[in-house]
């Protein structure tokens, strides 16, 4: 990872901490809220890919 990754890493990971401590929404959390219920609607329910050996 770059310098300029960690950094911004860092930078979100503070936010998020304090964000967290003060109970404001955190946007980056909601989009990641978003994007896990959109992926559990788009599999139907009972269909799993498995690999042939």
């Amino acid at each position: 990872m770059s310098l300029n990754g960690r950094m911004a890493r860092d930078v979100m990971i503070g936010l998020l901490k304090t964000c967290r401590k003060l109970g404001i929404p955190f946007l980056p959390e909601r989009i990641a809220a978003r994007q896990s219920q959109r992926a559990r609607r788009s599999v139907p329910a009972g269909t799993r890919r498995t690999t042939l050996n």
